[in-house]
C-alpha cells in the first residue's frame, strides 16, 4: 500500500498536459486466431514539464531516450469528443488486481492495461 500512496502523491492535483507513448513492439502472434499482441510504453506529462511512464500497477519517472509519440484522436481512434489534455487529476484508484486507473476532472478515465500486449483504454464519462 505505500507504492500506492507515493502514486498518489506524484499525480494527484496535477494536470495531464499530454499523453505519450513508445513505438509499438508487434504485432506478436503468440496466439493464433485472436488478434496480434503489441508491447509499448505509456507515459504522461504533467504541468509541462515532468514525465511519468506508468503501467497497470505502477507509476515511475521516465528516464529513457525512447522518441515517444503524442496520443491523438487520429492515432488512437478516439471519439472527437473526448478530452484528456490539460485536466487536473482528481483521483488514482488501484482495483482488487492491482491495477491502476487515472480520474481527470472532467470523469475521463485512463488505464494502461498489460495482459495479452498492452492497452492504453481513454474513456469518457457516461
Amino acid at each position: 500500500m505505500e507504492e500506492y500512496e507515493e502514486y498518489r502523491k506524484l499525480v494527484l492535483n496535477k494536470t495531464l498536459t499530454n499523453l505519450l507513448f513508445t513505438k509499438q513492439d508487434g504485432p506478436h502472434d503468440y496466439r493464433p486466431g485472436i488478434p496480434p499482441a503489441y508491447y509499448f510504453s505509456t507515459i504522461m506529462e504533467l504541468d509541462n514539464r515532468e514525465k511519468l511512464r506508468f503501467g497497470s500497477d505502477y507509476i515511475v519517472a521516465w528516464k529513457d531516450e525512447e522518441p515517444l509519440i503524442i496520443v491523438t484522436h487520429q492515432n488512437w481512434a478516439l471519439p472527437g469528443t473526448l478530452v484528456f489534455k490539460a485536466q487536473r487529476i482528481v483521483a488514482l484508484t488501484k482495483d482488487d488486481d492491482g491495477q491502476l486507473t487515472i480520474y481527470l476532472e472532467n470523469g475521463t478515465t485512463i488505464a494502461h492495461k498489460s495482459d495479452y500486449g498492452n492497452q492504453l483504454c481513454i474513456e469518457q464519462p457516461t
